[in-house]
């Protein structure tokens, strides 16, 4: 790396005082870490510009607290930008970092930055958003079509930052949404109408960062500080929906990080991104905030997937969502840009909008519902999967450039410009149902728990499923499936309900969600349970070098001795007593599940 000719002096002046503070940024010398340079270009980062940040400047700016700042950034060699910015309060009041780990939950009160959203001077059509920290800072620009990334290198003070675009990363994931655009995942049960509409709502939003996020930055400090500075170029797109800074003001209610291994499994192998998206409803039943978002960093490069509601007046119930947010797992690089067009997509989701290539929209004024771009349905074509049926093969709709709720990212090559943000109809959509989904619309209906929950009458066929939540409580909604089934829906005013033509020997799952009488609705609960098998013994004994996968019941006693290897499954069901014997083994990577329950009468 030689080193530059032009030594970079950034001034920095707070807007409408003319203060000038100490230069921020400088070129980087290498001072022994040229190894650090070359084993990232080596990587396959093309055109990356590196350099130094000043301590002093960086302290100067976080105790100064300006609401107004001017920086000049370097994105390359040859370009440095001149960018106003805006201080942003992305926490809601109350704000707390919380860390869970097997002690139970504590509050973490490290320093929890500056965020600043704002444009690059004489650039309409730019987005600019750096969030500033004690020891380092962390951006995103994005302009004429590029979307740069500014970053400490390996996230380790002492080492150099890095701007670079996303394009030129080799390790390009390739984020798919899974997001259902016809079931929208309508689970609040009714809405009431109510007419009143307004400027753009304020919306809290409860974020959960996984066990495995927490392993990569190394600390609860660094979870947070990447997941808040991640989430102020979000809550920037956000807030520009519409133009002129009219979209919904989110901002950030509370933040769980996981120092122990968390229960939604984005790191099982087999598991997808519904499955992930279902244990965090599950688990998350009730939260502080409006939008529950969970964060990972899995290897397993699951996508994104969230709820997809719609309203005509309040919503009072939750809604979820999960984003596997990327690492560049060769070079340590975060990524922003790209992890920002995730959480900004589902969190799209969760705001009422299908994607751009769905059949949804009034593009032409004339109530014909139409697509506004084709890049998912070209993406669905050349997957073998079925496209939109507005959809015409032979004279798709490209933009020149992808919006965040298109799929422009895949195939097509055209990309997503985060400076473009919502669509002007997808804008509009978020707006109003941001009223219906306002922070004060939070819902209050207490919400059962797995000790509400029973099951009863249990035969090969039926059951009873059991609530024991009833003070309050007005309508019942419940949800049952056998495993790798369909969902089965229904009502009841009564808190139980019997459901017929089971099938024998099988595990089902089953979700209650309540609708209480101030006209609120809860999360749904989850709870498991099996059939029984046609003929259940009254006692098995399970042995084996090793024992075969499957499911083993009695209605007495399970004797379990020998050996679970790795990669089976199996399952101890008994209505009295399980007994392990001495000898038995589980081997790494083998999955061994053991309950007592009246699944054999």
């Amino acid at each position: 790396m030689r080193a530059h000719v032009l030594l970079m002096m950034l001034i920095i002046s707070t807007l409408g005082y003319g203060q000038n503070l100490t230069p921020l940024f400088y070129s980087y010398q290498s001072k022994g870490n040229q190894d650090i340079i070359s084993r990232t270009e080596s990587l396959g980062l093309k055109g990356a510009h590196y350099m130094e940040v000043s301590a002093p400047a960086l302290q100067q700016i976080v105790n100064g607290s300006s609401d107004l700042l001017r920086l000049t950034v370097p994105v390359s060699e040859e370009t440095m930008l001149t960018v106003d910015l805006r201080r942003r309060d992305i926490f809601a009041p109350g704000f707390k970092v919380v860390v869970r780990d097997q002690r139970g939950d504590r509050v973490d009160h490290s320093f929890n930055g500056l965020h600043y959203t704002g444009s690059i001077a004489g650039e309409d059509q730019s987005l600019v958003a750096i969030s500033f920290f004690e020891d380092k800072l962390a951006g995103v620009i994005s302009y004429r079509n590029q979307n740069y990334n500014i970053e400490l290198l390996d996230n380790k003070v002492g080492n150099p930052y890095i701007s670079y675009r996303s394009q030129d990363l080799n390790d390009q994931p390739s984020f798919e949404c899974h997001t259902e655009e016809s079931t929208g995942e309508e689970e609040a049960g009714p809405t009431y109408q109510n007419t009143s509409r307004s400027a753009a709502g304020t919306i809290d939003v409860y974020i959960e960062c996984d066990y495995q996020m927490y392993q990569h930055k190394g600390s609860v400090s660094n979870t947070s500080s990447y997941a808040t500075g991640l989430f102020n170029v979000v809550a920037g797109i956000f807030a520009d929906a519409g133009g002129s800074g009219n979209g919904p003001t989110l901002q950030i209610s509370e933040m769980i990080v996981w120092t122990t291994p968390d229960p939604y499994g984005a790191t099982v192998s087999g598991n997808s991104s519904s499955a992930v998206l279902n244990n965090f409803k599950c688990e998350a039943r009730s939260y502080n905030g409006r939008l529950a978002h969970l964060l990972s960093t899995s290897s397993r490069n699951l996508g994104g997937i969230a709820q997809l509601p719609y309203c005509s007046s309040t919503y009072t119930s939750t809604i979820h969502g999960f984003s596997n947010i990327h690492r560049n797992y060769n070079s340590n690089l975060n990524n922003y840009s790209w992890s920002v067009n995730v959480l900004a997509h589902e969190l799209g989701h969760n705001m009422s909008s299908p994607h751009t290539h769905s059949c949804s929209w009034d593009v032409n004024g004339n109530g014909q519902l139409v697509q506004i771009d084709d890049c998912g349905n070209i993406y669905l074509d050349n997957q073998g999967s079925t496209p939109g049926s507005c959809y015409e093969e032979n004279s798709p709709i490209i933009p020149a450039k992808g919006t965040v709720m298109s799929y422009c990212h895949l195939n097509t090559g055209n990309g997503i410009d985060l400076s473009e943000g919502f669509h002007p109809l997808v804008a509009q959509r978020i707006i109003d149902f941001s009223n219906c989904v306002a922070s004060e619309h939070r819902n209050s209906c207490a919400g059962p728990n797995s000790t509400h929950l029973s099951v009863t009458n249990l035969t090969n066929t039926s059951s009873r499923l059991n609530c024991a939540l009833v003070d309050n409580m007005e309508t019942y909604y419940w949800r049952y499936k056998p495993e790798g089934g369909s969902w089965e829906y229904t009502s009841t005013s009564t808190n139980y309900l019997v459901v017929e033509d089971l099938i024998p020997d099988t595990e089902y799952e089953y979700k209650v969600l309540t609708y209480c009488i101030d006209g609120n609705t809860s999360g749904y609960s989850c709870s498991m349970f099996f059939t029984s098998g046609v003929n259940c013994p009254e006692t098995v004994i399970v042995s084996g070098e090793p024992i075969d996968e499957g499911t083993y019941q009695a209605s007495n006693q399970v004797l379990v001795e020998g050996m679970v290897e790795s990669g089976t499954e199996i399952t101890i069901q008994c209505n009295n007593e399980i007994e392990i014997m001495s000898e038995f083994q589980v081997e790494i990577n083998a999955i061994f599940t053991a309950m007592i329950s009246d699944g054999c009468n």
